[in-house]
Order: C-alpha cells, then sequence, then structure tokens
C-alpha cells in the first residue's frame, strides 16, 4: 500500500535523507537527499576533493543504503534491526553532482530471502532535471540492533 511518509516520524536519525515522500514497506521507497553543502558535510567532501565542489559518490550510495534499509525496516520482522551493507553491484554515476543538488533517490526491494538476513535492492538518484546521478544494486545483512539496558 504506497503511502507518504512524514520523515518527522522516522524513529532513528538519517544522516543523509533529507525527507522520505513515498514508502511500500518491503517494496520500494522514494526519498530526497539532504542538501551535502551543509557545513557538517564539508569535512568528507573537502578532503576527496579540495580543489572542486563535488558530491563524493560514496554519499550518494550511502544515502540508498538508507533508504532501502528504512523501507525494509517498516516490515514487523526487521524492526529493531540494523542493515549493514554486505556488497554493492552496477554502481554507475553517468553524471557529475555537486553540493546543493536536492536529489531524489529511489529504492527497489528485489529480494527478501525468509532463510537468512540479507536483502538486495535497486537504487538509483536522479538529478532535479531528472537526469541519473547513480544506479547501482546494494545487498544489506540485517542483524540484530543494540540492546537497551533498563536503568
Amino acid at each position: 500500500m504506497l503511502r507518504p511518509v512524514d520523515s518527522t516520524t522516522v524513529e532513528r536519525p538519517d544522516r543523509w535523507i533529507k525527507q522520505v515522500l513515498e514508502m511500500e514497506p518491503g517494496k520500494r521507497a522514494v526519498a530526497i537527499l539532504d542538501d551535502i553543502s551543509k557545513p557538517v558535510y564539508q569535512t568528507a567532501i573537502g578532503v576527496l576533493f579540495p580543489s572542486s565542489m563535488l558530491a563524493p559518490g560514496f554519499l550518494i550510495a550511502e544515502a540508498i543504503l538508507e533508504l532501502g534499509t528504512l523501507c525494509v525496516q517498516e516490515l514487523e520482522e526487521y524492526r529493531g534491526k540494523v542493515g549493514l551493507l554486505a556488497g554493492v553491484d552496477k554502481l554507475r554515476i553517468p553524471e557529475e553532482t555537486k553540493p546543493g543538488e536536492l536529489l531524489k533517490l529511489e529504492t527497489e526491494i528485489t529480494h527478501l530471502y525468509s532463510h537468512s538476513s540479507f536483502t538486495t535492492f535497486k537504487g538509483r538518484a536522479f538529478h532535479p532535471n531528472g537526469g541519473l546521478a547513480m544506479r547501482s544494486e546494494i545487498l544489506v545483512k540485517f542483524v540484530n540492533g543494540p540492546k537497551q539496558e533498563l536503568s
């Protein structure tokens, strides 16, 4: 069931996702990448690209990973679990991205393995003009999250 998501209701802090626009739990999700020109991101960008303002591909890939993980965590059996990057295939970056561009992110869950803790999904990022900024296939392993101790 497709439903818009109020990103203020997401329980965990997302470092790269600004706003979740659509969510079909366990199937697909659409979001906006946060503005990586903010000072909090400049350390990573400045170290990697000191003479030009380009967004490192790993930041976009990490945002796609987070969105796919959020989509799966909406399912009851994955709540409280943490998604760990287990592999990236077919990663392509056809166009450069500059900090400040608000990329639209899309993920589509392709396999939810009931017999294991692995999940695969396809991810894409689009520039505001609709051009493809990145695409990839991502493998995620879900593990139990940290236990909270009672005080």
